[in-house]
C-alpha cells in the first residue's frame, strides 16, 4: 500500500512519526493485533471509549476487543477529508 499519510500532515512532521502512523495504519486495516501494540510505547496511555489504558498489556486488549467488536478499516483514499474514516 502507497502511503498516503502525506496527504494529511504537514511536511514539516518528523519522518519518525509518519513512518509509525503508517505502521498503525497498516496493522489497524489488516487487523494484525501484534502489530499495533508495537506502534505505542512501552509506558503508553490511551483513551477511548471512556476508559484509559496504560502500558502495552491493556492497550494489546483493547486493540483485540476493538477490532472484536467493530471490525473497524481506516480509509485515507478519499482526498479532502479527514485522516481517518471508520466503518
Amino acid at each position: 500500500m502507497e502511503s498516503v499519510i502525506n496527504e494529511h500532515f504537514p511536511s514539516c512532521m518528523p519522518i519518525s512519526l509518519m513512518q509509525i502512523i503508517q505502521s498503525y495504519v497498516d496493522a489497524t486495516n489488516t487487523h494484525d493485533v501484534k502489530s499495533i501494540v508495537a506502534c505505542f510505547a512501552d509506558d503508553a496511555v490511551l483513551r477511548d471509549e471512556n476508559a484509559t489504558r496504560h502500558g502495552k498489556i491493556e492497550i494489546e486488549r483493547w486493540a483485540t476487543e476493538t477490532i472484536d467488536n467493530y471490525k473497524f478499516h481506516s480509509d485515507h483514499s478519499t482526498p479532502n477529508t479527514a485522516p481517518t474514516k471508520l466503518y
